[in-house]
């Protein structure tokens, strides 16, 4: 599978762009990560929302950490991540998907009315 778009150059000339997608490593991932919070759901729910509060902590900790890069450069007030090295970058995304993944294993856990 793959994920098709038009790429404009500096002269002006338009150039058709295809990004392959790995479906059967997403696929293998996501697996895994079921085979991993599967049992904890239903074995003890308790455990998956300790789980997920930790998840939550460490992506506010990357969170913050590429926030003090843009406040060592004296830039007190910033909107995404444009103007940040691409290592805080990383941990700015990243963060924000650990926060994701944190919130939807407290919503799993409430759906399920296991609390």
């Amino acid at each position: 599978m793959s994920f098709w778009y038009y790429k404009k150059e500096k002269g002006g000339k338009t150039s058709l762009t295809a990004v392959d997608i790995p479906v059967l490593l997403i696929m293998s991932i996501l697996g895994f990560f079921v085979a991993l919070v599967g049992p904890r759901i239903f074995g003890s729910p308790s455990q998956l929302v300790i789980d997920a509060f930790h998840i939550i902590a460490v992506g506010f900790s990357l969170l913050f950490i590429s926030k003090v890069s843009m406040f060592m450069k004296g830039i007190w007030v910033s909107w995404g991540y444009s103007r940040m090295p691409k290592l805080f970058k990383l941990f700015y995304m990243l963060g924000y998907i650990l926060i994701g993944i944190g919130l939807f294993g407290f919503l799993v856990v409430y759906k399920t009315g296991q609390l």
